[in-house]
């Protein structure tokens, strides 16, 4: 049980350290991007710009799954032995989905509940990051509901 800690707490901190520096250089390219897009799409520059910073993070977390997966299957575990098996087992438990289906043996199932677990907080940082994205793109524009001063239709000015 001890290795089985040790593992995944590395493997944690792996996918932690993976997040944050794709986070960071997406960071990076957004800064970079919605300036040109900005000057060839006009208004709807911002498009292209969620998407990058979606497809971004699905990146990330794409990886991180495939981390665990190709872990699983290193270890010998007959139950994910082939890459679609540890792919699916590890896909199925990063989004703590879950199905139960491929069950780890005695010696790796804790390591599941790392995975689930790791999956968890990183499905919420990533959409803590894309809320922070989306709110820092829109928070200079303004919805004008009422244009004149802001005086709402049934008062008189």
């Amino acid at each position: 049980m001890f290795n089985e800690l040790i593992l995944g707490t590395l493997l944690v901190t792996t996918t932690v350290i993976i997040h944050a520096i794709i986070h960071e250089q997406l960071i990076h390219v957004l800064e970079w991007l919605a300036p040109i897009l900005g000057r060839r799409l006009k208004r709807l520059w911002k498009i292209p710009t969620i998407v990058v910073a979606v497809m971004g993070t699905l990146t990330a977390l794409i990886l991180e799954m495939w981390m665990w997966a190709l872990f699983f299957m290193a270890t010998g575990e007959p139950a994910v032995n082939t890459i679609e098996s540890a792919l699916y087992f590890s896909a199925s438990t990063f989004t703590t989905l879950g199905l139960g289906d491929i069950v780890l043996g005695h010696q790796w199932r804790l390591l599941g509940s790392f995975e689930a677990t790791n999956g968890l907080l990183l499905f919420g940082w990533s959409t803590a990051f894309l809320f922070e994205v989306i709110r820092d793109l829109y928070s200079n524009d303004r919805i004008i509901a009422f244009p004149n001063n802001n005086i709402m239709p049934d008062e008189n000015p």
